[in-house]
Order: structure tokens, then sequence, then C-alpha cells
């Protein structure tokens, strides 16, 4: 038998048997994978959040690639959105958390054009014309107003630094519900975001959990200083919902499906003016203090107004 197939044998054993009777599993937030949206993207929007904290030091780091596709005869965006976050949470008892959080990002080439193709066609969803264009393009057209790029490949896009504070307010046996307010500020070329450089969200999180479902739900309202993004004019005021289920198959693995909807973020600017439909699936895998998630987000109901589709892997360290 070959080293190889030994080492294989040994990590799918290692992957699958039950847990040491002493080890530490802390308990992960909801899936919450950053809105590639066009507009959304550029300004403060809430994703879930943890009903209940673990008290010490946590650090997070993710990367995420999503394609970003939309077309009609008022505007006309092609290029990939690169996301690289760092995110920093102290919880000194159960109930409050601080973090502290930066997300750089950049219109680096993912490559993802030909993955998107091939995703749609697996779970048959329409193209939208996407297959009638020409693959990589980093294409930024808004006539009305006034918004022409072309060939931004590996440029930043947005600088984003964020607080938060949550408070878990109330919980009984098997349910909780948390509040969380969140700042942002926000750095980045004009032209894609123009105005204050301030944002403001406030969330209500609600948790249920067995031994191995979990079920979770959101409700946030925030507000942009911004005037303009990708040039149209900002609807101030966003409202966001969103619903989670977790089926945790073993103390290991654990999949989880999340829905997010959130109120359309520009005016005047036709299907960018609608409504938000983002359906998020991810595998996770934690061992001990460790958390390795990885996910995919599909747009839905308003196809220009999400990415085509984008890929997000994490890692979480509890202290």
């Amino acid at each position: 038998m070959s080293p190889w197939y030994r080492s294989g044998i040994a990590l799918l054993m290692w992957l699958g048997c039950e847990p040491s009777a002493h080890a530490t599993y802390f308990e992960d937030a909801p899936l919450a994978m950053r809105s590639p949206a066009p507009a959304k993207s550029l300004r403060l929007s809430p994703v879930p959040a943890a009903t209940s904290y673990d008290s010490g030091w946590s650090l997070s780091v993710l990367v995420q690639g999503a394609s970003i596709y939309a077309l009609n005869e008022t505007y006309e965006l092609d290029y990939y959105r690169m996301d690289y976050g760092l995110l920093l949470e102290f919880s000194p008892n159960e109930r409050w958390q601080l973090s502290l959080g930066h997300t750089l990002g950049r219109s680096d080439d993912a490559h993802l054009d030909q993955l998107s193709l091939t995703f749609h066609d697996l779970f048959g969803i329409g193209q939208n014309g996407r297959d009638q264009v020409p693959k990589h393009r980093f294409m930024s057209r808004f006539p009305e107003y006034g918004l022409a790029q072309d060939d931004f490949s590996s440029r930043t896009l947005s600088r984003q630094t964020e607080l938060g504070v949550g408070f878990r307010w109330w919980q009984r046996e098997r349910h909780q519900m948390s509040s969380r307010v969140t700042v942002q500020y926000h750095q980045g070329p004009t032209l894609w975001r123009g105005g204050g450089r301030w944002d403001q969200a406030l969330q209500w999180d609600y948790g249920y959990h067995t031994q191995r479902h979990r079920f979770n739900a959101m409700a946030a309202l925030s507000h942009s200083g911004a005037q303009r993004v990708l040039a149209a004019p900002v609807r101030p005021y966003q409202w966001h919902l969103a619903l989670g289920y977790r089926f945790q198959w073993h103390p290991r693995h654990s999949m989880e499906l999340q829905y997010l909807v959130s109120q359309g973020g520009l005016k005047r600017a036709a299907e960018l003016s609608k409504s938000t439909h983002e359906i998020a699936l991810a595998y996770r895998f934690r061992y001990q203090r460790l958390c390795w998630q990885l996910g995919v987000l599909q747009n839905s109901v308003h196809a220009d107004n999400s990415a085509d589709v984008a890929f997000q892997t994490a890692l979480r360290y509890l202290f």
C-alpha cells in the first residue's frame, strides 16, 4: 500500500471519527456570507449574527470571489469582485460581544466566468446572456449617470472598516434573541461611491437550536451616508431580512442554508432599484477551537441585483 493511499485513509478516518470527550467546540455564528451585489457591496449590509457568545477572543479571515453580470438597455456591468476580510471579536461574557473588521474589495481576476456558466447549466439556471459575451471582461457602464469604466482589472473598489456591538437580551431554553449595532467607514474611488463615508445598522437576531438542528432569523435596518453608488442616486434607508437552517450531522460537520432579501439600495436604476434576493449554501468543519467554512451564493428573483455566483472560504479561530 502506497504512503499516499495510507495518508488518505488516515485523513478520512480523522475527519469522520467521533471527537474526544474533552474536545471543545465553540458556538459559531450563523452563516454570514458578504453580499457581492453591485450596489449592496458598496454600503453596509447586515448579515446574520450569533445570539450567544463564547467568552474570549476570536479571529476570522475570509476570501470571497464573485462574478458580476448585469445587462439591459440602461446599464452594463460585467466584472469580478474579490473581497479579503479580517474580523476580530471579543466577548467578555456570554451576553456581550465587540467586533472590529476590515474588508478590502478589489477587481481581481477570479476566473469565474466558466465556472458560473457551468454552475448555471448544472442547476438549470438561465444564463441571462452571459454565454453570448466574451469572458473575463471588466466593464461598468451607466450612461444615464455618466459612469463609464473599462479594463479596470486589479483595482481597489472599496475599503470598509466596521465596529459592532452585540447584546443577547433574551434566552429561554433553546430560544435566544440578540441585538447588534454596527457602524462602518468606507474608503475607495468616488466613481463607485460618492458622498458620506459612514453607514450604520441596527439588527435583531433570533436563534433556536437542538443538538442537530439550528434555525435563525434576522431583521435589520441600515442607513447609508452615500449620495451615489455606481453613480446612481442612493436610497438612504434599507430593510434586510434573513432566514437560515443548519443541519449538524456530526460534531465536526454541518451544512447550512440561508435566504437573504434586502430592499433595493438605488433610486431610478431600473432592475438595480428592486429588492436583492440571495441564497447561500455552506459546509462547515469544526475541530476544537477551529472552524473552516466553504460557501456558495447565488442570486434569485432579480438577476441583475447580485452576483451570478460567488464562492467564499473562511477560517475562524477561538483563542
